[in-house]
């Protein structure tokens, strides 16, 4: 028996036409697997982007927003942009432009395959007891701790509900 978003699935089985006639937990391992190459393939491109250099700002706003409003390619979510370059002290407002509830936190660490996705709440965190919904907001102002969290300086966060949904910071001191 499979239980999925809280429903109780025993027997079932995917038709012929979405290649034969596996069980949906088969079904679900292989498609988490080939999500989880596609994420890992998007953080790679993530690294080849260059920041955007605010770090003449003293305070940005990261808007949300769904993956068809966005320029480039995302899973459901896009943080845009991408990848911004920002100073301590900066103040960064997360806002949900999307119709999904999301979370925002600190990757513990560089490696960004969702399944060992941990947040590093010391970092920063807005929490999973309360998603985001459209229209609000998640604020952080980056910290020594945040610059130190890794050996390049770089932070990537992403959303706890969707974790192949993810941005970059380069902090400066």
């Amino acid at each position: 028996m499979l239980v999925l978003f809280g429903i109780a699935i025993a027997g079932c089985a995917l038709p012929a036409s979405s290649g034969g006639n596996r069980p949906v937990a088969t079904a679900l391992a292989q498609d988490q697997a080939t999500q989880s190459a596609q994420q890992t393939a998007f953080a790679q491109e993530l690294d080849l982007a260059p920041p955007v250099d605010d770090t003449g700002k003293t305070a940005i706003t990261i808007p949300a927003e769904n993956s068809l409003a966005a320029h480039f390619p995302c899973i459901l979510i896009c943080f845009a942009p991408l990848h911004i370059k920002v100073k301590v002290g900066t103040t960064i407002t997360w806002i949900n432009r999307t119709h999904w509830g999301l979370t925002i936190a600190a990757v513990a660490g560089e490696n960004l395959d969702t399944r060992y996705l941990h947040p590093a709440d010391q970092v920063f965190s807005s929490g999973m007891s309360q998603p985001l919904t459209n229209g609000q907001t998640f604020t952080y102002k980056v910290t020594t701790e945040a610059y130190n969290a890794n050996p390049d300086h770089r932070l990537f966060y992403y959303d706890e509900i969707n974790p192949g949904n993810f941005g970059e910071l380069t902090i400066v001191a």
